[in-house]
């Protein structure tokens, strides 16, 4: 016998309206909840929402209203964040003609660094740590750019870093095991 039927009232994402998005990608499968976590504190830093890739939401990590590109929203934020996402040409559709796009990704050769205004290939799970904090560092000081916090930040936390410049358009930071690697202009650099 059924005595009574609760609805839960489930409030959706709105990517369209918002100013800054944080995307996620099949990069965070090897911890999905810490890669969707991590994605919500940025996006709470940066004042955002969470998006995600059409490979989180068939997987079940992410529901359908995060979905970002040609089968999910198009959508045109400040910024756009995307953490271990390829940059497939449906989700790019989805995407490319928000305002800044920064990229985090391991693969220095994956599609999304095409339209990037920032890359950083790295690990995500290292990187986006670093980037939140040095956020937070900045919000009170915005005239200091965010490459400087990034990397006091990662030399904060130990890191070894070592700089360099190349031009005007990229510039360099070995940080431990691996380079990440600053694009700060894609279109110089394509």
């Amino acid at each position: 016998e059924v005595t009574e039927t609760v609805k839960a009232a489930k409030k959706l994402v709105d990517l369209i309206g918002a100013d800054f998005i944080v995307s996620v990608g099949r990069g965070i499968s090897k911890d999905v909840e810490g890669g969707i976590k991590l994605a919500e504190e940025l996006a709470d830093v940066l004042g955002g929402v969470v998006g995600g890739s059409r490979a989180t939401i068939d997987s079940g990590w992410l529901s359908a209203d995060h979905q970002v590109g040609q089968t999910g929203k198009t959508v045109h934020p400040k910024v756009y964040v995307a953490l271990g996402i390829s940059g497939a040409i449906q989700h790019k559709a989805g995407m490319q003609d928000s305002e800044c796009i920064i990229a985090v990704n391991k693969n220095d050769t994956a599609p999304i660094f095409e339209i990037a205004d920032y890359g950083i290939c790295g690990d995500l799970f290292k990187v986006t740590p670093m980037l939140i904090e040095a956020i937070k560092a900045a919000k009170p000081d915005i005239a200091v750019p965010l490459y400087e916090k990034f990397m006091a930040e990662c030399e904060g936390r130990g890191f070894h870093v070592e700089h360099g410049e190349f031009g005007a358009d990229m510039r360099v930071a070995l940080v431990n095991d691996g380079p990440v690697t600053i694009w700060m202009d894609s279109a110089e650099r394509a």
